[in-house]
């Protein structure tokens, strides 16, 4: 829409991506966008506490991506003072973050994940996602741990391998 929907321009910026990791959009583009949109970030120790001060002041549970798009929302109403109501939508559960959200709100750390997704419940009465619970009694299917740096080559290889069961 702010290239005024030319396709060449969106292939030529598609490309550039795909070739050097990255494109430049033109000024009078970029006015465009950010005419429509806004971008923001938090910090971990902010999203924290968003965390934390949500729960303690109006007891919600959230997890650290709705904490995030809170803390963010926030941001914008203070650099901007536009207070257009908006909507969160909260797409990640707190128990798949449980130790994290349970240090913020509480400052414990259970090394047990299921303990701790019980001490979470017991404290905000939020009722476990049965999908979660279940993972206590299901068998662990994945135990391999890797490196950042070769990421790269396992994919590879994990592909070779499931290309060849395919053949």
């Amino acid at each position: 829409m702010a290239s005024g929907y030319d396709d060449d321009f969106v292939s030529e910026m598609m490309k550039n991506l795909q070739k050097k990791g990255s494109y430049s959009v033109p000024k009078e583009i970029m006015a465009k966008i950010t005419a429509t949109f806004a971008g923001c970030w938090t910090d971990e120790d902010t999203c924290r506490k968003t965390i934390h001060d949500l729960f303690e002041n109006e007891h919600v549970l959230i997890d650290p991506h709705t904490a995030v798009a809170l803390a963010a929302k926030k941001k914008y109403e203070q650099e901007t003072g536009d207070h257009t109501p908006s909507v969160i939508l909260s797409t990640a559960s707190p128990y798949k973050f449980t130790h994290d959200v349970l240090a913020c709100i509480a400052g414990e750390d259970m090394a047990d994940d299921f303990a701790a997704m019980e001490r979470l419940h017991a404290l905000s009465g939020v009722k476990i996602p049965p999908s979660l619970a279940a993972l206590k009694d299901m068998d662990v299917r994945f135990t391999r741990s890797i490196e950042i740096e070769d990421g790269m080559q396992v994919i590879a290889d994990r592909m070779k391998e499931v290309g060849n069961v395919h053949d």
